[in-house]
């Protein structure tokens, strides 16, 4: 949330009364809320609609909104509501070829696939590392030069030749950032474990690989309970189609309030929240924010199948 904050700073001057920014009707707040603050500044602000019928955001829904003052799209990788993997590669085609640039939050894909932000040519890509499996903190990636155009936020000295510390108040957390080698580590370790070799990407790819399909199980688990009952609607693709679902599931039961269905689980030993999750105004458009808002469960490599039947079975009961 700061480093988008940040960046909205570091960014204003490029941006004309006239100008144009998109956001999503998908995102966390932190991808939508610093850019409306542009439009105090002349600047106006667009809304990529979630598409009705799919579920997730398509290219043909964003074309009749870019228009030759548009100037930068601001999208998610995937939503943390609705667990849909964006293929951010084809945004950033699409975007560039209409001279516009693109800013990816990236927060609810990180811990789940690999990242390859040359390979998408994506212009900024922010995501909290602890998020990741790391310490608690957060990383922007941004192309070199369009980070040398962004203006200094503290020290005006700060130029072309200190690019890494322009948007930082002062020295970073030495501890936070080297505690960050420790993400490296643990994937190529598990990488190894399951008997792969080579270097680091080499690790990183077999890991990731791993987590996929570890991943899948759990979300085919939980996807076939939810999408079985006639109770519960799930938030979102109810299928995991070639990997593009993140094992990140919210739902809804039917005339219940989602606040008391997570108290309920805490006599389970079962951690689930409720709520909006910070994207508030994709819960609101979809109509879901009543009643304690939606359920959520997050899941990652590490749990397994007979948690999930766990969890499945302590909601049978608390739904009954």
């Amino acid at each position: 949330t700061v480093l988008m904050g940040n960046l909205m700073q570091a960014m204003r001057r490029q941006f004309a009364p006239g100008d144009e920014v998109i956001v999503t009707m998908a995102d966390h707040e932190s991808n939508i809320g610093p850019w409306t603050r542009l439009e105090e500044f002349g600047v106006t602000l667009k809304v990529w609609p979630l598409n009705a019928d799919t579920m997730d955001l398509q290219l043909a829904d964003l074309a009749p909104l870019m228009t030759d003052r548009t100037r930068l799209v601001c999208v998610t990788h995937v939503s943390n509501i609705l667990g849909q993997v964006h293929p951010v590669a084809d945004f950033a085609r699409f975007v560039h070829d209409r001279g516009a640039r693109i800013c990816v939050d990236a927060v609810a894909y990180a811990p789940h696939r690999l990242i390859d932000v040359q390979a998408w040519d994506v212009d900024y890509y922010v995501f909290s590392l602890y998020k990741a499996y790391g310490p608690h903190g957060a990383l922007m990636y941004g192309k070199y030069d369009l980070l040398a155009e962004l203006d200094g936020l503290y020290h005006y000295f700060y130029g072309k030749d200190k690019v890494s510390a322009k948007l930082e108040p002062g020295n970073p957390s030495y501890e936070a950032a080297y505690a960050t080698d420790g993400i490296l580590e643990y994937l190529t370790t598990l990488a190894r474990h399951h008997g792969a070799m080579g270097d680091d990407r080499a690790l990183l790819e077999a890991a990731f690989d791993l987590i996929t399909a570890q991943e899948d199980a759990l979300t085919d688990r939980l996807l076939a309970w939810l999408s079985a009952r006639n109770d519960c609607r799930v938030i979102g693709g109810s299928v995991n189609r070639d990997s593009t679902r993140v094992p990140t599931i919210a739902f809804k039961f039917d005339g219940i309030d989602s606040g008391a269905v997570a108290r309920a689980m805490d006599d389970h030993g079962i951690a689930m929240r409720f709520g909006d999750f910070h994207s508030r105004r994709l819960v609101e458009h979809l109509g879901e924010d009543q009643n304690g808002g939606v359920l959520r469960v997050s899941m990652v490599h590490y749990n397994t199948l007979d948690q999930v039947d766990r969890l499945t079975d302590a909601l049978a009961r608390i739904v009954a």
